[in-house]
């Protein structure tokens, strides 16, 4: 009879030590079948390659699954290019434009400017063309006969310089736009040809066959000792005068 109240007794503690918050594994065969569809699928998506599938262009990444510029790179339009390089126009200085990524001189004349969208030189604002004269001239000045009362001619727009060499003595020499001028200095002699002003008041000069483009006062070295500059710039003609 004890043996059998004992047993009874550990039974009844069994039973009471269990809870209503108890796991009980069920069987995969018992789960529902989408739901096993839905985890292996989460599973596949996290571990997935973003960039698996992703071609980027020269110069630049996948990140996310996204192409980005490599360092040393920005974003021009689509194409990745170096930070030293321009984008647009405007990253570059006064009468220069962007080509190929590399400001480059539009070589514009004396009063002109270069039209972005036309993508050529054009007159500037206090200019107007000149169709005898082919070139852009001030807007008061006269551009042919014709804007001149009877018996008088109109006078050419012209640029004049004052180019001078050195080297333990000065020699400088005027000269008008499309003539030459010789200046012999020391034991060499220089052929000097005032071929035009551009933008920004550079003067194109061709001296002894060679092409040289420089501001007013900046200096030149040549042969020797002997450098050039031009002292002075200035524009002639643009009236009537009686002929």
């Amino acid at each position: 009879m004890k043996q059998i109240l004992t047993a009874l007794l550990i039974a009844l503690v069994l039973i009471s030590g269990c809870s209503d918050s108890t796991i009980i594994a069920q069987p995969l065969s018992e789960m529902n079948a989408s739901t096993v569809l839905e985890v292996e699928a989460n599973v596949t998506a996290a571990d997935a390659d973003p960039c698996a599938e992703v071609t980027c262009g020269v110069n630049s990444k996948c990140s996310e699954g996204r192409c980005a510029c490599e360092d040393g790179y920005t974003n021009c339009g689509g194409i990745c290019i170096s930070n030293d390089a321009c984008c647009k126009d405007s990253e570059c200085g006064p009468g220069k434009i962007c080509e190929n990524s590399a400001c480059v001189s539009t070589n514009c004349g004396y009063n002109e400017a270069y039209d972005s969208v036309k993508r050529k030189c054009g007159c500037n604002t206090e200019s107007k063309y000149c169709t005898a004269q082919k070139r852009c001239i001030p807007k008061d000045s006269c551009c042919a006969n014709a804007e001149c009362d009877s018996g008088e001619g109109c006078v050419l727009t012209k640029f004049l310089i004052s180019v001078c060499m050195k080297d333990d003595r000065k020699l400088c020499r005027t000269i008008v736009e499309k003539k030459k001028e010789v200046f012999a200095v020391g034991d060499f002699k220089y052929y000097v040809e005032f071929r035009s002003v551009l933008q920004n008041s550079k003067i194109d000069l061709i001296v002894n066959e060679k092409e040289f483009v420089l501001l007013k006062d900046e200096l030149q070295p040549l042969d020797g000792n002997v450098t050039m500059y031009v002292e002075s710039f200035e524009t002639i003609g643009g009236y009537c005068k009686e002929e």
